[in-house]
């Protein structure tokens, strides 16, 4: 069928489909994103190398991003839970399983984008690798729960995450930060960026629990360690206290950067603000002004233009060597995830309902439209088959009411499968016995809360894992950080 012929069908589908979200429950409209982001992974051939691979776009696997596959597989974790469907999770770890599969191995980083089209193999078509390619797939890792085969692509990946952070790398001023990752030609790149760095945290925290749950207490010390630099980096370097958010990026001298983001603007215009700004409140950093009502305050102000109720949807883009003033439904999601962090109910309640109703849902088969344009092109559209696979994740946490980012112990959950078993049993014994170190990380083990491991906590284990109610969140791993 003639694309342009397509288009039309689209847009009209579109038009008739405004207003029905509102009669919707959450579930189905969760149900709706969740088949639209398994429409776009490619399950055809299991012997096929993009098999499990998730397109950032609806159809085959020719632009493949790992961040936004990342972000997919979350989406569908969600799904799975709200659900009660299993098989949204069974399909997660095909995908899961098919970025170990695209893992450069030299570095433990993933490129930026892959094309694996169907009929040839694995092809890299762009060979930068920023950190949150990597980052982000690591932390999905986690929260699949842990799984030994795949241990070693969280460990590899959290190298290359420290690579970016050595001075020697990232050349400059030694501010615990890291770099920009790598260019296509494999050169570090020096600026810090505030997203990167939040990123990069929750995935050294994630690689510490599962080093941990190895029992590799020295590469566990050594991602804590790592981690714990950035979190002084953001506080000292990028946090903008005057403004109680974050910047978006510094350069390798510590000087803060306008307008990074936004390759069309020289040095003389004005700064224009980015999500990025509040990526360590959407990320759940354990960071200084994280918890401010300033945050919620200085989206709501920032991201939301006049006369409209698109909340927290505005965004900046270069395009064709012009600025692009744009309302995107992603952005709406993530600043609502942010506010119901804040407790701004009703800002992320508007920002969801402006996203639904923007015309740039397919309320049929599911994705969004990536955006609609203020200026210079009022109301110009994007073309219809740029439904970016991540604002999918973003918009079934945000019906969900949040999603915690944070890289957290269940106490009596000592090999981070996100339940308690007889498995956990075994492990606090050995650690009770002595066979096992313990330290900071595995205190979730002393569920008794006596601050030792002892027998008597593997009993609780064991009881748990039979059918005593669970226990609590531990957040005494933590607590020495905020």
């Amino acid at each position: 069928m003639n694309k342009k012929i397509i288009a039309v069908i689209l847009i009209v589908v579109l038009a008739l489909s405004v207003g029905t979200a509102s009669a919707w429950t959450k579930e189905e409209k969760m149900k709706i994103e969740a088949d639209y982001i398994l429409s776009c992974q490619y399950i055809k051939d299991p012997q096929h190398p993009a098999y499990g691979a998730i397109n950032n776009v609806y159809g085959d696997p020719t632009w493949v991003v790992p961040r936004e596959n990342a972000m997919a597989i979350l989406g569908l974790i969600v799904a799975s839970e709200a659900l009660n469907d299993t098989s949204y999770l069974e399909q997660a770890q095909l995908a899961a399983d098919y970025l170990i599969k695209i893992q450069d191995q030299s570095d433990g980083a993933w490129y930026n984008h892959y094309n694996s089209a169907i009929d040839g193999g694995i092809k890299v078509e762009d060979y930068a690798k920023s950190p949150t390619q990597t980052a982000e797939v690591m932390i999905v890792f986690y929260k699949l729960g842990y799984d030994p085969n795949k241990y070693n692509a969280m460990k590899n990946g959290a190298k290359y995450l420290m690579e970016c952070q050595k001075v020697v790398n990232k050349g400059g001023i030694d501010d615990g930060l890291l770099g920009g990752g790598k260019d296509a030609n494999g050169q570090y790149h020096g600026w810090r960026w505030t997203h990167d760095n939040s990123y990069a945290y929750q995935a050294l925290k994630a690689a510490e629990a599962w080093a941990t749950v190895e029992g590799n207490a020295s590469f566990a010390s050594e991602c804590a360690d790592s981690a714990k630099e950035i979190i002084n980096g953001i506080n000292t370097c990028l946090y903008d206290s005057d403004i109680g958010v974050w910047r978006i990026a510094i350069d390798e001298n510590g000087n803060p950067r306008k307008n990074p983001h936004l390759s069309c603007l020289g040095a003389d215009v004005d700064p224009h603000p980015s999500w990025i700004q509040y990526a360590p409140r959407m990320l759940d950093l354990p960071v200084e002004g994280v918890d401010s009502p300033v945050v919620g305050a200085w989206i709501n102000k920032t991201f939301r233009p006049e006369n409209s109720s698109c909340m927290g949807c505005i965004g900046y883009d270069c395009e064709d060597g012009g600025l692009k003033t744009r309302k995107y439904p992603g952005f709406a999601f993530q600043a609502a995830l942010s506010w119901f962090d804040t407790g701004n109910i009703s800002d992320a309640e508007t920002a969801i309902q402006w996203a639904e109703t923007s015309t740039l849902w397919n309320q049929i088969h599911g994705g969004w439209a990536d955006w609609i344009e203020i200026e210079p092109d009022g109301n110009k559209k994007a073309e219809y088959w740029k439904r970016f696979i991540d604002t999918s994740f973003y918009a079934i946490a945000s019906w969900n009411g949040g999603y915690d980012f944070e890289i957290r112990a269940i106490r009596g959950d000592l090999n981070h499968d996100h339940k308690v078993t007889p498995t956990d049993a075994a492990i606090a014994l050995r650690l009770a016995a002595g066979s096992r170190p313990c330290d900071t990380a595995t205190l979730a083990a002393d569920v008794s809360g006596d601050g030792h491991v002892t027998s008597l906590d593997a009993l609780m284990i064991l009881h748990a894992a039979i059918g005593t109610p669970n226990f609590g969140q531990c957040e005494a791993a933590e607590a020495g950080e905020r």
